[in-house]
């Protein structure tokens, strides 16, 4: 007896219903792509944000002109420069979404990392501390706080720190801001070999920092 796929007709249907189903994937595949074009989002300067400063980004959506093209970032402000750049500025640590919109198409979420600007190093010159010749304060009028290796401008901003002298008779002096008070350059000018300076309370701040921070003292002795 034979079976029913030994029948041509069965084996032609079969074919045909094939076919159809093949042809119907690749159309709904076709349509999908259309659908849901590709979407990058790339960090102009590094991987993550950074609290308080301006962290560029490029955006592109693949057959959608750039001003068609909406950008969104959950607590956080979007500027948008045009050509597909933008600026995101964020307030808050943690894990933030870029949202990219448009007409008729669904949207695409990007996660990102947020982070503080880390603590700066102070330094007076070139130095952290250390044994130093007396004539080295001569040229110098401030402290400084720098980022070693950081690949953006903004700057911190030293807004107080106190100076102590241990000599003979210890004497500590209080500055606001970044430079060397009178009082601090005086005594400065008649420190002798062995003395020892110490800087320490220095606060900073960074855009973006609620408050200054603290970062590292320094200890010079003279020789």
């Amino acid at each position: 007896m034979k079976k029913i796929t030994d029948f041509p007709q069965f084996k032609s249907f079969s074919l045909l219903l094939l076919s159809t189903l093949f042809l119907l994937t690749v159309f709904a595949f076709s349509r999908t792509l259309k659908s849901t074009p590709t979407v990058s989002v790339a960090a102009d300067k590094m991987n993550l944000f950074y609290i308080g400063i301006d962290n560029p980004i490029t955006v592109a959506m693949a057959g959608v002109p750039a001003d068609k093209i909406k950008v969104s970032c959950e607590n956080g402000e979007i500027e948008d420069l045009g050509n597909g750049h933008y600026n995101v500025r964020i307030k808050t640590v943690g894990k933030k979404i870029i949202k990219v919109e448009a007409d008729g198409i669904a949207p695409k979420e990007i996660e990102y990392r947020v982070k503080r600007i880390p603590d700066p190093m102070s330094k007076i010159g070139f130095l952290s501390g250390g044994a130093v010749s007396i004539g080295y304060f001569e040229h110098q009028k401030k402290i400084s706080a720098q980022l070693i290796g950081w690949p953006i401008e903004e700057k911190c901003v030293v807004q107080g720190f106190a100076m102590t002298i241990q000599g003979s008779d210890p004497v500590e002096v209080v500055n606001e801001g970044e430079y060397f008070n009178a009082t601090s350059l005086s005594l400065l000018e008649v420190i002798k070999s062995n003395d020892v300076v110490y800087f320490d309370n220095i606060k900073c701040k960074y855009p973006g920092d609620p408050a200054a921070r603290k970062i590292n003292a320094m200890v010079f002795k003279m020789r």
